[in-house]
């Protein structure tokens, strides 16, 4: 009875963490179908990104104007 409870409350627990897995795992497939896609064709210029609109959230803008107004380290 214990072992059953037990057992119970270790899946309840785990349910979550697969779910994600399985998520992850799934989106890992897709990203390197693309990757394995796109990328021959950038690399070969069959694919042009000279005209693209990127809109970066605005959090990336941020970071990226807080890049550029640092001074570069020089290193010796």
């Amino acid at each position: 009875m214990a072992d059953e409870v037990l057992r119970d409350n270790f899946e309840e627990l785990c349910e979550p963490i697969y779910g994600l897995k399985w998520h992850l795992d799934n989106q890992l497939e897709v990203l390197t179908k693309t990757r394995d896609l796109l990328l021959p064709r950038l690399i070969t210029g069959k694919l042009s990104v000279e005209d693209l609109d990127i809109q970066f959230p605005p959090s990336m803008q941020e970071a990226a104007a807080n890049q550029e107004s640092q001074p570069e380290a020089r290193h010796a």
